[in-house]
């Protein structure tokens, strides 16, 4: 057995006491090469993923309009002088 790697410097490739330095090279994007199922076949086989997404994006599309519905509302002549706020 080996006795234990010591560092000679701050390099990696410089070790002392190595028997063996394997270099891995990983893909950022692995992909599962035996599964070779379409796009439509996925998302039929999960349909959970599209309940998601659609809830997911009706919550932002409901906070922009009640931005604008807010905004516009407030901005109406009528609604200042019922709060007696003065207009401009």
């Amino acid at each position: 057995m080996a006795p234990p790697a010591q560092k000679t410097d701050d390099s990696a490739d410089n070790v002392k006491n190595v028997d063996h330095v394997e270099v891995v090279t990983v893909s950022p994007l692995s992909v599962d090469t035996y599964d070779q199922r379409t796009i439509w076949q996925l998302l039929i086989a999960n349909p959970k993923v599209i309940g998601y997404s659609i809830i997911a994006n009706a919550g932002s599309l409901l906070f922009g309009y009640d931005l604008i519905v807010n905004g516009a509302v407030t901005a109406l002549p009528a609604f200042q002088c019922v709060l007696s706020v003065s207009p401009g």
